[in-house]
């Protein structure tokens, strides 16, 4: 059996850090890619998570959601979940 991924979009109102981005990320629209493995030797199909990981544009100086500007360049970083619950949990208490 073969890995899966899953896509989702999410949105952030304000500026952001990540942990190993040496610059703050913009506002915007944010594609968040997880793999996930099939986990052998079960009686039953389950999967775990192989890898989180986040587009962010390569230049901050454009304040362009990143899903919605094709033309933007972008970089995939590896995020743990706890960041990214982190930075979720931030932006909805700056509000």
């Amino acid at each position: 059996m073969s890995a899966r991924s899953k896509e989702r979009v999410i949105t952030l109102r304000n500026p952001f850090t990540l942990k190993g981005v040496d610059r703050e990320l913009p506002p915007g629209a944010y594609l968040i890619l997880s793999v996930e493995e099939p986990i052998e030797g079960l009686s039953f199909l389950a999967y775990r998570r192989a890898s989180l990981s986040m587009l962010v544009p390569t230049h901050t100086d454009r304040l362009v959601p990143v899903v919605l500007d094709r033309s933007c360049s972008v970089e995939m970083i590896s995020i743990e979940p706890e960041e990214l619950q982190r930075i979720l949990e931030q932006d909805v208490q700056t509000g």
